[in-house]
């Protein structure tokens, strides 16, 4: 039974004490794609860039950049050094070039082929990173030179052996015979989880005895300053939730002793039980996604006490003297956040779900919809206000001179995708209160003096390795201006926006044939008219997703409330209604689309003056997704061109039948005189043809 496996069999009878251990026990996948040789890099001059400083902050307008055979070998006035023909030269005119992103919390090698999202990090500036989960294997192919990395991959920076848990470290004496091996390996750190306290500090005093770093998880009952002053080298997501929190209590003692301890039968399952193996790893595959599902009423309690009992003086001791033993924290505030927030709509329907396997998402629906149910109001209030409450922790750390650093915790958590993950942890340090200068330093020049590759890494500086961002915009201004990319330079080799875009669109073109799902959409958006005109009103409902809206010339808001108005009228008689669609006109990007399609809107009423056909014609723009392998919509907006009426009865309408109409826009005129007849008020937010708002559709 893998590694893996068993630690999710555990974590199956345990899974309420071990919320804290996402990523705690994976193994690489047994297929390695082969790596694609990097070559050395010819010369590269960036002309007329503005060099940013990240150390003090400073801009030098007009410069170029010369990198040759991979390292920066002249930073200089534009025009010192002379041109070089040989050289492939960028116009960087109005550009601002900083170093290259690293993502120091990434799980992105070791389970099945990486390249997509080693591409999608490249794509956001990443060009570095640390890999937090290891084994003997991805090791012995580092050592080899047989990662699966390429021109379209950033560096991997460091990297541990197999995850420390009770399965290969159930004792000290076990625990510190894995340390000494996988130094031998060729571990750069030992990463750690789920370890009793008298197993964790006995690694963390051999690590320091033979001289290599742990980083990780300190266990639920240990004070994360003990961890920190036995020789932790880095604690990652603020410490076991709610970490670091706890020593800002009144009450640090009696939150410690509360905690959540790991069941004694984790250690003692050495028996192989290979029918569950299966079972075991769906399990974690959800677990990791979001851990927070399985916190259980009475450590919610526990958080709720934690909140309770914060005092800003403890609160700035203990960050002193975290600051003091030189301990990194590395808060992956996205992560927490996407924990905690899982049922925000910014995620679920957030574009760049597009770069995600339609596996993958579903699971991710499927994890937050388990989130929505397992906790009430109150109780998600209370996750909200201890992620506001990190927030400020973040904040009080930086100013007390903790070393803090940039990570994603991305490949495999919930909501946060690859590459664009950092991009949303940055932005998640500037909402904490750091400057765009610290953000930027958190990402670049911190993480490289804590990876000791300050001389390699980390600033725009002759020597360093050409690993480089070009951005449209200061990003000293701004952290908004981090996300503006203009290119990458990566180990010497410049990719352009253009370049970045393609990768990007290569990642999302995976999945069902666009044939395919053209086809599929295009069924969809047809048969929605005829299940509402047949008034088949279950399959009607099913057309969109459960979370769809819709905005039409009577009706804005969620498409269940649509479905259920529309049932009532029908049931009152009266009008037949009737669409006719055009051919849809469908884009699609990825798991996401666009569809178009004309539709003639026709309604025959009872009106005083006798029966009467409302002719409209109007265009229904869809945003579908596809979720669980399913195409449906998820936004409909209609958007109307014009309308007439005409009377059933050849003897004609009155004049009395036209009175009042100019009440009404141009376009909906008669249908919308047609609904004031049948009880039912014109949208104030109907989109008429050639206003600004259907701009914005487009």
């Amino acid at each position: 039974m893998s590694t893996r496996a068993r630690a999710a069999l555990g974590l199956l009878v345990a899974s309420a004490a071990s919320a804290v251990a996402y990523y705690a026990f994976r193994e690489p996948a047994p297929d390695v794609v082969p790596r694609a040789a990097l070559p050395v890099a010819g010369k590269l001059v960036l002309n007329g860039v503005t060099v940013v400083d990240v150390r003090m902050g400073r801009l030098a307008p007009g410069m170029s950049v010369v990198a040759d055979a991979g390292k920066i070998a002249s930073v200089a006035p534009v025009g010192t050094p002379p041109p070089d023909p040989s050289a492939e030269t960028v116009d960087a005119t109005g550009l601002y070039v900083v170093p290259g992103y690293l993502d120091l919390h990434v799980h992105a090698l070791g389970h099945g082929d990486p390249s997509d999202d080693l591409a999608l990090m490249l794509a956001n500036g990443v060009t570095g990173f640390r890999q937090m989960d290891g084994s003997d294997e991805l090791l012995a192919q580092r050592r080899a030179g047989a990662l699966p990395l390429g021109r379209d991959a950033p560096a991997v920076l460091a990297m541990p052996g197999e995850l420390l848990t009770p399965f290969n470290a159930g004792d000290p004496a076990a625990a510190i015979a894995e340390v000494r091996a996988q130094q031998a390996a060729g571990a750069d750190f030992v990463k750690v989880a789920l370890l009793a306290p008298d197993v964790f500090l006995a690694v963390l005093a051999e690590a320091q005895r033979i001289g290599i770093p742990v980083s990780g998880h300190v266990p639920a009952d240990v004070d994360v300053l003990a961890a920190a002053r036995a020789g932790m080298r880095s604690i990652e997501h603020l410490g076991p939730s709610p970490g670091l929190l706890v020593d800002c209590s009144t009450d640090t003692e009696a939150l410690v002793a509360a905690a959540p301890r790991m069941p004694g039968l984790l250690t003692a399952m050495p028996v192989r039980l290979p029918f569950l193996e299966a079972l075991a790893d769906r399990f974690l595959q959800r677990l990791l996604v979001n851990p927070t599902v399985r916190v259980t009423a009475t450590e919610v309690h526990r958080l709720e006490r934690v909140l309770a009992t914060q005092d800003d003086a403890r609160c700035r001791s203990a960050a002193r003297e975290l600051a003091a033993t030189g301990t990194a924290v590395v808060p992956t505030l996205i992560r927490l956040r996407t924990q905690r927030f899982a049922g925000a709509p910014e995620y679920a329907h957030d574009p760049n779900l597009r770069y995600v396997p339609a596996e993958t998402l579903a699971t991710w629906r499927s994890v937050t919809r388990e989130f929505d149910e397992a906790f009430s109001p109150e109780q998600k209030e209370t996750l909200r206000r201890l992620y506001a409450r990190d927030l400020e922790l973040v904040k009080l750390l930086d100013s007390e001179g903790v070393r803090l650093l940039a990570g994603s915790d991305a490949v495999g958590a919930g909501w946060t995708i690859a590459g664009f993950g950092l991009h949303q942890e940055l932005d998640q340090l500037a909402a904490a209160g750091l400057a765009p200068l610290r953000v930027l330093q958190l990402a670049t020049l911190d993480g490289a003096a804590f990876l000791g590759r300050a001389a390699e890494l980390g600033a725009v500086e002759v020597g360093k390795d050409a690993d480089l961002v070009l951005l449209e915009a200061n990003p000293l201004e701004s952290v908004e201006n981090l996300h503006r990319i203009a290119g990458v330079v990566r180990a010497g080799f410049h990719h352009s926006k253009s370049d970045l875009e393609a990768l990007k669109h290569r990642v999302a073109g995976g999945g069902v044939p666009m044939a395919d799902a053209k086809a599929e959409i295009s069924e969809l958006v047809a048969a929605w008219a005829h299940f509402r005109d047949q008034e088949r009103w279950d399959e009607l409902l099913d057309a969109f997703h459960a979370d769809g809206t819709i905005s039409l010339s009577w009706y804005d808001g969620p498409y269940a409330g649509f479905v259920a108005a529309s049932r009532r009228l029908a049931s009152g008689g009266g009008a037949i209604l009737k669409h006719r669609l055009g051919t849809p006109v469908v884009e699609t990007r990825g798991d996401r689309a666009l569809s178009e399609v004309d539709v003639t809107i026709m309604v025959r009423s009872k009106t005083p003056f006798g029966e009467v056909d409302t002719t409209s014609w109007a265009r229904f723009y869809d945003q579908l997704e596809r979720r669980d392998g399913r195409w449906r919509i998820a936004k409909r907006t209609a958007v109307y061109e014009k309308d007439r009426a005409d009377p059933v009865d050849r003897a004609g309408l009155p004049d009395e039948f036209f009175a009042g109409l100019e009440a009404y826009p141009a376009p909906l005129k008669f249908l919308g005189s047609s609904l004031q007849r049948m009880g039912v008020r014109l949208s104030e937010t109907a989109v008429l043809d050639g206003s600004p708002e259907l701009a914005a559709l487009r």
